[in-house]
């Protein structure tokens, strides 16, 4: 899987946890941006290193709380405190501008916020008759009613779930824009796994 395709199921499940995006932590500079887009090579090859798999960050039981309910990466930074990677992950963020992993990881927050809102911006008529499509084949389909009901809920929930992460502060997302080549470039080098 494309690492594109990863991160965005990964804010995928976290939307469907209730983790929505805030506006915490100091604005978004266009070094902040950079210095992100950057840390995510070393990022990968240090996982690949490590041998870090998903399931080393705990995710948390019910919903999060308050203070990390707006900044799903902020959250799992919270989560991987006091791993033995956290001071390597430290080291790499640092070379890269940022003073800690917080500030990186509130920064990143912002940053792909902006990033699903300019997609969510530029594919609005594509995904409006792609759902379009979609349900029509849930109609046509033998599925038991109350099924295809399911379906069209979670689908027409989905499509609202993306509407409202549409609205990303347009400062963060002029600066996103600048650099979303890059972003895009950098997300799909993602190695293959073995």
């Amino acid at each position: 899987m494309k690492r594109s395709s990863r991160i965005l199921a990964l804010l995928f499940v976290m939307m469907a946890a209730g983790l929505t995006w805030g506006e915490e932590g100091p604005p978004l500079t266009e070094a902040a941006v950079k210095g992100f887009i950057a840390s995510l090579p070393d990022l990968d090859a240090l996982g690949r290193e490590l041998k870090i798999e998903d399931s080393w960050v705990k995710a948390p039981s019910g919903p999060p709380d308050g203070a990390m309910m707006g900044s799903p990466l902020a959250a799992t930074v919270a989560a991987m405190q006091g791993h033995a990677a956290a001071g390597r992950i430290r080291e790499v963020i640092r070379k890269h501008g940022f003073a800690d992993i917080m500030p990186w990881a509130q920064a990143g927050d912002r940053i792909i916020r902006a990033f699903i809102a300019l997609k969510v911006d530029g594919q609005d008529p594509e995904m409006a008759a792609q759902m379009k499509k979609a349900i029509e084949d849930i109609d046509k389909s033998e599925m038991p009613a109350e099924q295809k009901q399911a379906m069209k809920d979670m689908m027409l929930s989905s499509r609202k779930t993306m509407a409202a992460y549409g609205n990303a502060p347009q400062g963060d997302r002029d600066l996103v824009e600048k650099h979303m080549q890059l972003l895009e470039e950098t997300l799909e080098k993602a190695p293959k796994k073995k």
